[in-house]
């Protein structure tokens, strides 16, 4: 029976210490008689009794050891399950892992966040049936960067992200799976996206950006704001010029359409589905979208936030910065009492 421990000495296998990449001749002739099967991606090393497999992309060092709890019957795969002793620092790894879910982390950008680290050393634990299995990998810390410094008159941002991430986080805590935050954004960030704007993004957009971003989550998030009763994601910064351009497609589709509507808002100037001088900066995942307007009517004033609904066809401001449209936002979360992430709160983790 095969004891697993993952501390501060690395991974122990019965007692002998293993880093990775692992020799491949080294792990069998210590683990003892195996299966070796070859798949199209990679080499699997199995050891059926164990129900361990270990992968190795090149059939030269390996890079995965596996532990599978409920194999399906798959020549690639052990034909018993795991039935070892696997910890975290001594603790039983699963009962750990399921106390503490504040000490997991993601591996990349969009990662649900299964996995412990310690020292180089990631174990990814899914227990969602009916496939759950254990893996064990090399880890290396992403490099953070350092925050751009913000311009004259944008110092406010980052205050303002510290007031709005204290205010999420007395509901939301940050290992939650839908709190998608990471650093702010870089110089190529800036100049990607200016090039595909031609240079019109907004300076108070950008300063917005540099002090946090976040990664696009296909479910919802919780950087969200709620306006007129519905709620809107904040858009990852390399999705804004791709999401202003799926707007702009529909100015070709409705150039004539009557902006003197009553569903127009007087402080906004328009002419078709929507101006290209309001940039998008959330969104509703149904259509609508919170843009910031940079080319108001004489009754507005630049920088306004819009409402854009797609079906009902209104455009109205409801704040005239992105700032007073976080201060809100920051109050709303401070009532103790807003309903937001009552959704989000109640996905229990699937494992």
């Amino acid at each position: 029976m095969l004891n697993i421990d993952l501390n501060d000495q690395g991974l122990s296998i019965n007692g002998q210490i293993w880093s990775f990449p692992i020799s491949i001749q080294a792990f069998c002739s210590s683990l003892g008689t195996f299966r070796k099967v070859k798949t199209a991606y990679q080499h699997n090393y199995l050891w059926d009794d164990e129900g361990l497999v270990a992968y190795s992309k090149n059939d030269d060092f390996i890079e995965n050891i596996t532990l599978l709890l409920n194999p399906e019957k798959y020549d690639h795969q052990p034909k018993s399950a795991f039935s070892g002793q696997v910890s975290f620092y001594k603790h039983a790894l699963i009962d750990y892992y399921k106390a503490h879910p504040e000490q997991r982390v993601a591996l990349y950008v969009g990662d649900d966040k299964h996995s412990l680290i310690a020292q180089n050393v990631s174990v990814s634990l899914y227990l969602k049936d009916p496939y759950s299995f254990i893996c064990f990998k090399s880890y290396q810390a992403p490099e953070i960067p350092l925050p751009l410094k913000l311009d004259t008159g944008f110092e406010y941002y980052s205050t303002l992200w510290g007031n709005w991430l204290y205010a999420i986080q007395s509901y939301v805590p940050s290992y939650n799976r839908f709190y998608n935050l990471t650093f702010g954004i870089q110089q190529h960030d800036i100049d990607e996206q200016q090039s595909l704007f031609e240079g019109k993004l907004p300076t108070s957009l950008i300063n917005f950006y540099k002090v946090h971003n976040v990664y696009w989550d296909a479910v919802t998030s919780v950087f969200q704001f709620h306006v007129n009763g519905w709620g809107y994601d904040l858009l990852p910064f390399s999705r804004l010029y791709e999401i202003w351009e799926n707007i702009m497609e529909l100015n070709e589709d409705f150039e004539d359409i009557d902006t003197t509507d009553e569903n127009f808002d007087i402080k906004i100037k328009c002419k078709g589905y929507a101006n290209p001088n309001w940039i998008p900066f959330a969104e509703g995942r149904n259509g609508d979208y919170l843009l910031i307007d940079f080319d108001p009517s004489e009754h507005g004033v630049v920088g306004q936030i819009i409402e854009l609904q797609n079906e009902s066809w209104s455009r109205t401001i409801f704040f005239d910065s992105l700032k007073h449209l976080i201060e809100s936002t920051i109050q709303q979360l401070n009532t103790g009492k807003d309903t937001r992430y009552e959704w989000i709160l109640s996905q229990k983790d699937d494992d």
